[in-house]
């Protein structure tokens, strides 16, 4: 397990260190002006996903499924480490937020806590409605699904504004940012779970 991962993380240190990069330009940023905090949150968060979907699509390119079934490698094992790598990003995306409000609030705000809580767990189901449509269709027919899908919400707002229909208040939207980190962890499980499903029937 420990070696796929490093596995991944060796393929991916061009990758890594772009991003590394690109969050410390944003860092700077964030001290220079402390109302982009939550643009900071929100791009840690979605660069720490792009890795293990960047992942999978090495892994799709240069069938290495297809030769790692032949090792002493366990489909679950398979999916699992890319499960591993994408929790690993989403950690250290949240333990990088906190080190910048330390550093700019000198504390842990409650608005700085939202922020986190939010990013990560709209990271999380991302990476959990991603990861198994990755696997199930491959990385070139994935990237249209998930379009597709993320698109709809798009749709649903214009279609429910065009018919004058009320969108829901501020205080919905309140009470489901307590639930969201729970949802977050409910899906990534389903996730899991629905992953291994469709490798240990995939044919390679």
């Amino acid at each position: 397990m420990i070696g796929l991962i490093k596995k991944d993380l060796f393929t991916l240190k061009k990758q890594i260190m772009f991003i590394i990069s690109f969050l410390a330009f944003y860092g700077i940023l964030c001290f220079a002006e402390p109302n982009n905090y939550s643009m900071f949150a929100y791009m840690i968060t979605l660069f720490s996903i792009f890795i293990p979907m960047t992942a999978l699509g090495y892994d799709d390119r240069s069938e290495w499924n297809k030769y790692a079934i032949t090792m002493p490698i366990t489909r679950k094992q398979l999916v699992y480490s890319k499960y591993l790598l994408s929790i690993l990003g989403i950690c250290l995306s949240g333990v990088m937020c906190i080190i910048l409000s330390l550093l700019l609030h000198k504390a842990i705000t409650t608005e700085s806590l939202i922020i986190i809580a939010s990013s990560l767990s709209i990271g999380t189901l991302f990476m959990s409605i991603n990861i198994p449509i990755n696997f199930k269709f491959g990385v070139e027919k994935s990237r249209f699904i998930i379009l597709g899908l993320f698109g709809l919400p798009t749709v649903l707002l214009v279609i429910l504004s065009k018919a004058n229909i009320p969108l829901p208040s501020e205080d919905f939207f309140i009470k489901l940012l307590r639930f969201l980190p729970f949802l977050a962890v409910a899906v990534l499980i389903i996730s899991l779970l629905v992953s291994v499903a469709i490798v240990e029937k995939k044919e390679y």
